[in-house]
């Protein structure tokens, strides 16, 4: 048998070249599970390749992740979580608000600020649990795709996380231009930014080449999940 990582002849459960395991079969709901136990439980290796590899071609780099080239990688969970965490605690800083109450498709006075305030401190669940919604579009908008949802939900945790870190980037940025009239024009360009980013990855990932109607499906598939998103977030923060 030979390492799905490194291509070296194996000889027991892990390759003496890269010290990878055989066994990386294709993601299911049990290695989904153990996957989310062991990204709760460790801090593992490999978050500066992660974001490197994400940031500089994520398509090929996800890709060959699913395949069984999994040396060096951050646990999705663990990524997500950890990324998480450290926009929770700046955000709360600089007491973050909805970029939809700036556009004024929700008022301010429509958002209850205790449950927005609570949403930012949990803010790393809050983003677990919008990747069901993001492996949902993406599952129905490449439904002949070879992956199946749990290979979504893995793909979509790491592109969340990243998409986490650019905005953690941004945040020094955001504070800056508070209170100035620079600041709505910015969030208009990062979120531009971002919708592009997505768009890119998701199309890498599930569309293999880039021709025009494949990036444009990729995306119109990273608006719909980021409008739900955020429209879900704003309307369950109502009063």
């Amino acid at each position: 048998m030979n390492c799905k990582n490194c291509e070296q002849t194996v000889e027991g459960n892990y390759c003496s070249n890269c010290g990878q395991s055989i066994h990386t079969d294709r993601f299911t709901f049990k290695h989904l599970i153990e996957h989310l136990l062991h990204g709760f439980y460790h801090v593992e290796h490999g978050a500066i390749k992660t974001v490197k590899d994400l940031a500089l071609h994520p398509g090929p780099s996800l890709r060959a992740f699913l395949a069984g080239k999994r040396v060096g990688w951050y646990n999705p969970f663990t990524f997500i979580l950890v990324t998480g965490g450290i926009s929770a605690f700046i955000l709360a800083k600089i007491h973050w608000q909805s970029f939809l109450v700036d556009l004024g498709v929700f008022g301010s006075h429509d958002i209850d600020q205790k449950k927005w305030a609570n949403s930012i401190s949990h803010f790393s669940l809050r983003l677990l649990l919008s990747i069901p919604l993001y492996a949902i579009i993406t599952r129905i908008l490449y439904w002949k795709s070879e992956y199946n949802i749990s290979e979504h939900l893995v793909v979509n945790t790491y592109l969340r996380g990243q998409m986490n870190v650019l905005m953690i980037l941004g945040l020094p940025i955001d504070l800056l231009l508070q209170g100035t009239a620079f600041l709505l024009p910015f969030k208009f360009i990062f979120l531009a930014l971002s919708v592009m980013y997505m768009g890119w990855a998701i199309n890498g990932v599930f569309g293999h080449r880039h021709t025009i109607w494949r990036v444009v499906k990729g995306l119109l598939c990273a608006i719909i999940a980021l409008a739900a998103e955020m429209f879900i977030l704003n309307w369950l923060a109502q009063r």
